[in-house]
């Protein structure tokens, strides 16, 4: 019983990671999606002025390795939100215990 509840929360975070990943390219683009998509698809110059740089970056690299798709462009803030999850997730059982 204690190892299906140390279990309980990596195995949930999977699965939502999982659904994550095989719906992130279902919706449509939003309009500020499409227009980050021009710039790495190479059809407008680069909107520098109000990102952050490396978020760009990393978004052109993957945009390059994966290709122009909607999975591409939704891939680095889903990654992000899922490591936000755990990390939130391992701050509050350390400083509040395994109860809570």
């Amino acid at each position: 019983m204690d190892a299906a509840r140390r279990l309980a929360a990596p195995v949930a975070l999977a699965a939502l990671a999982l659904l994550y990943l095989y719906t992130l390219g279902r919706p449509s683009l939003w309009f500020d999606e499409a227009w980050e998509a021009n710039y790495y698809v190479g059809f407008v110059d680069a909107p520098w002025y109000n990102r952050p740089l490396l978020y760009m970056g990393a978004e052109k690299v993957l945009v390059r390795a994966l290709g122009p798709s909607e999975f591409a462009l939704r891939l680095l803030p889903c990654l992000a939100g899922l490591a936000a999850i755990g990390v939130a997730f391992l701050l509050v059982r350390q400083e509040a215990g395994r109860a809570a």
